[in-house]
């Protein structure tokens, strides 16, 4: 096997700041999605909703890793997953393992998928107020740049490619 493409978010400034500006667009496109869904356009908060964003958030950004976590060992079950925090992120990774190009994308896209779909449930049976829901659907959205990136970039990888998961990113590799 050869490398096709690496990929280091943490040592590269000029990719941290295209996945930020990337946020933007994700915010405002889940805000207009889910409110579009829930058939909200106006909004009011009290007190009470802000701390609940604030503490949805904190937890979401764990369970985000904790996803990933999950699904690394769902491809790899007697492998250690790591979990950590380096500029500003949180991460999980099992570094120097192999996976198949779809399960690598399986392992980016769920913690998106999964949260959204926890808060459209805690939404529905009235847990949450609308707007917590579209503000943290919408922020986790924005969050998730870095894993859409990644996904991005596998989808217009060849067909077969193997990825290996690093501490700073990701290393796409084809057959000779």
């Amino acid at each position: 096997m050869k490398q096709h493409k690496r990929i280091d978010i943490v040592g590269h400034v000029k990719l941290q700041v295209l996945l930020n500006l990337m946020a933007i667009p994700l915010f405002f496109g889940f805000w207009f999605l889910m409110a579009l869904l829930t058939g909200i356009n106006a909004f009011s908060m009290d007190l009470w909703q802000l701390w609940s964003i604030f503490i949805l958030l904190i937890v979401f950004m764990v369970v985000h890793e904790l996803i990933h976590g999950l699904f690394f060992k769902l491809f790899h079950p007697r492998d250690h997953v790591k979990y950590g925090y380096t500029k500003g992120m949180l991460y999980a990774t099992n570094p120097g393992k192999l996976y198949k190009r779809w399960q690598f994308m399986i392992i980016g896209i769920m913690p998106l998928i999964l949260i959204t779909l926890a808060l459209w449930g805690l939404f529905w049976i009235g847990v949450i107020h609308a707007s917590v829901f579209i503000l943290v659907a919408a922020f986790h959205a924005a969050g998730c740049a870095g894993d859409l990136y990644f996904e991005i970039i596998l989808m217009f990888s060849p067909i077969g490619a193997m990825v290996e998961d690093t501490a700073t990113g990701m290393t796409i590799y084809v057959k000779q």
